[in-house]
């Protein structure tokens, strides 16, 4: 079966080095914007702060009078705040960490129907929040990898492949108001030459490698994390084993596997740092293989699964620092097992 190269092409030896989608309003919760401020007006005479907080962060959050938004309310709002009158407007912070994107959506859309929304103060919010319905990055990484494959009836090969460069661009679309958005990414990397010591001295040049996915993410309030579905195509060079035993000769099979992949993405701390983290499971659908070796005995495609585990961290002026450890386990016309480690840094745009 002839597979469609959907926007998701990739690698070639088996590299596997990933351009993962961003979820881009997880990661302004961890940009150096640490809260946004508004105008509030009050509902009803003697509402308290607590209650005003819980129209907008997340459920789980827990906030008590010394948090440093609750502080920098109280100190920009010259009132009595256990006499808060109606109608009276305080300057609300709040953290850009705790806040519900849904819950200020929903406020956002009752202040409209009661023409009570101030468009200069929720221009200045969006600016605060970089709201936008398209986002997008660019990004370059470097990865490290270790490939085996191996058909007792033929033989068995294993060496070191690297990509000094790899470049990439994600983007996500944000429909507004709604806890969805659709996002992916493309890729090109550059390949080492490889050398298989036991099969020849000479080192065997491998062609550039383009790739991506596309993703369906839907953001849960609680617990506070995202959930993600969608296609993963790869496309990648293996040896035939078989021309490899039979005539002594290095050639190489063309692969292409279209995977189906669900995952979870969130923020986490780690070694005190704040990052965002995604993690996800794919299996191959559909597989096809193009033989090297005319009449070849053994015409199977290669199937399997991979996971990834994904890290991205801030490092200020929107530039972004970024990791990826990635395994494949596969089988067919051989059994194949890859690991990728990959580290390198970006720009959201």
């Amino acid at each position: 079966m002839k597979i469609i190269k959907v926007i998701l092409l990739a690698f070639f030896y088996i590299n596997f080095v990933s351009a993962e989608p961003i979820d881009f309003q997880e990661v302004l919760k961890n940009k150096k914007v640490d809260f946004i401020k508004f105008p509030y007006r009050i509902n009803f005479s003697g509402e308290r702060l607590s209650e005003i907080y819980k129209r907008f962060i997340l459920d789980d959050a827990v906030v008590s009078a010394k948090h440093p938004m609750v502080q920098r309310t109280m100190k920009a709002n010259e009132v009595d705040f256990s006499k808060l009158k109606k109608d009276s407007v305080l300057q609300l912070y709040i953290s850009v960490e705790l806040l519900d994107y849904n819950k200020f959506s929903v406020y956002q859309r009752q202040l409209n129907k009661a023409g009570r929304i101030d468009q200069n103060s929720m221009k200045r919010i969006k600016e605060q929040l970089g709201e936008r319905t398209f986002r997008s990055s660019v990004f370059y990484m470097a990865s490290y990898g270790k490939f085996a494959q191996d058909n007792p009836a033929y033989a068995d090969v294993s060496f070191l492949q690297n990509s000094p460069v790899s470049l990439g661009l994600s983007t996500s679309y944000y429909p507004k108001d709604r806890p969805f958005n659709i996002s992916g990414s493309i890729y090109y990397s550059y390949l080492t030459t490889a050398e298989i010591d036991d099969y020849t001295n000479d080192k065997i040049n491998v062609d550039p490698e383009i790739g991506g996915n596309l993703y369906f993410s839907y953001r849960l309030n609680s617990p506070a994390i995202s959930l993600y579905a969608g296609l993963d195509y790869e496309e990648f060079n293996t040896f035939n084993l078989e021309n490899l035993k039979k005539n002594d000769l290095v050639s190489f099979d063309t692969n292409q596997v279209l995977y189906a992949t669900f995952g979870a993405s969130r923020s986490v701390n780690l070694f005190g740092q704040k990052l965002f983290a995604k993690l996800s499971y794919s299996q191959s659908i559909a597989s096809e293989r193009s033989s090297s070796l005319v009449n070849a005995e053994n015409t199977q495609s290669f199937t399997g699964s991979k996971i990834l585990f994904y890290l991205f961290k801030n490092v200020g002026n929107n530039f972004f620092a970024h990791s990826l450890i990635k395994y494949h386990w596969m089988s067919g016309p051989s059994n194949i097992t890859t690991l990728r480690v990959g580290l390198g840094f970006g720009y959201i745009l």
